[in-house]
């Protein structure tokens, strides 16, 4: 299924991939996986560990097993999933399984949920979270943010980079 590697020995374009390919970060709720898709992420070095950040909006059910999950993943998918990567960013899994309709199946790698599909795996450990905030801006928010709808941005310690093994 996966192979664990090295995150140093990615040498992907980041920017690229995200922007263009998106990412599904990967949350539990008790026994339900949730994955929403996004392009508002962050990868780095901070606090001595290699993290990933991510932004949820408050009206996303991501939002709330976000905030209750320890563990999550974000996954990476070559070019012909769009489509589903399209529909899990605009349907919402508290009203239906998502996963299911897309025929993406889950596991757990480090404590976190994966989808089996995807090509590139990170686990995630939650370390940090924030409501953004309109008095925090240096720049008017009210672009950004007509609705005031501030992400919620958690930071998490990577603890796992996987690669889809060669069938």
């Amino acid at each position: 299924m996966f192979n664990k590697i090295k995150i140093d020995d990615l040498n992907e374009n980041w920017v690229k991939k995200i922007h263009y390919e998106w990412a599904l970060i990967v949350t539990n709720d008790t026994d339900k996986v949730n994955a929403m898709t996004a392009n508002w992420l962050q990868m780095g070095y901070l606090w001595n560990k290699n993290v990933v950040t991510v932004y949820v909006r408050p009206e996303r059910h991501t939002y709330k097993t976000m905030e209750n999950s320890e563990f999550f993943s974000v996954a990476f998918f070559n070019p012909e999933h769009k489509k589903n990567l399209m529909y899990l960013g605009t349907a919402s899994g508290k009203d239906e399984d998502k996963l299911a309709k897309v025929n993406y199946h889950t596991t757990v790698l480090d404590g976190a949920p994966v989808i089996e599909e995807a090509d590139l795996v990170l686990t995630v450990k939650k370390l940090y979270q924030h409501h953004l905030c309109d008095e925090n801006y240096l720049v008017d928010s009210k672009t950004i943010y007509p609705l005031q709808d501030f992400h919620l941005e958690t930071i998490g310690e990577i603890l796992g980079v996987y690669v889809k093994a060669a069938e």
